[in-house]
């Protein structure tokens, strides 16, 4: 039959979060099958959507360490805004304070040159 890099016919008890008593089993065999007689994916694209859904529900089932939530995310996006948005007004207030010393230089420069004349 089909052989998975997790394992010929790997199977995992899976619970759901809402319902931790319903469980089912889901086995790399029978998925692997499932995707290739669709005619959607060849035999070793489905090996390995099986294997990244093993070490997926895996992970779940240990506590999830390792995985990225939607929450994960957006937090991540929070603090990449907020240094995006400090570094943009440390930008804009070195460019006023170097605009500003430039004009000041040139008003200093033309005050001397009107004085000298």
């Amino acid at each position: 039959m089909v052989g998975v890099m997790v394992g010929v016919a790997d199977t995992v008890n899976l619970t759901t979060r809402k319902n931790p008593m319903s469980e089912a089993t889901f086995t790399t065999r029978d998925y692997v099958k499932h995707l290739v007689d669709a005619g959607d994916f060849t035999e070793k694209q489905a090996e390995a959507l099986a294997e990244a859904n093993v070490r997926l529900r895996r992970a779940e089932q240990e506590g999830g360490d390792g995985l990225v939530t939607k929450k994960d995310l957006e937090l991540a996006f929070a603090r990449h805004e907020t240094k995006q948005l400090k570094w943009g007004i440390a930008v804009v207030t070195t460019h006023t304070v170097i605009i500003l010393g430039v004009v000041y230089a040139l008003f200093q420069a033309l005050f001397q040159a009107l004085s000298l004349k």
